[in-house]
């Protein structure tokens, strides 16, 4: 195998034949559209909520 990940075959020829291997990766398809802008206190009042919450589900039941 090829380091770019593109598998590699030998021929009878004894030369490389590069095959192209679709791959697919969800997250690189884009941002979902946002329904509102995120203004700057959504974001303090998150940070504030980050930092008093001990745990990780009660910074999820704070927001």
């Amino acid at each position: 195998m090829r380091k770019n990940g593109t598998p590699e075959k030998v021929s009878k020829e004894k030369t490389a034949v590069h095959q192209r291997v679709e791959m697919h990766i969800p997250f690189l398809a884009g941002r979902p559209p946002r329904e509102s802008n995120i203004n700057h206190d959504d974001c303090t009042n998150l940070q504030i909520a980050f930092y008093t919450s001990r745990t990780l589900d009660e910074f999820l039941e704070v927001t």
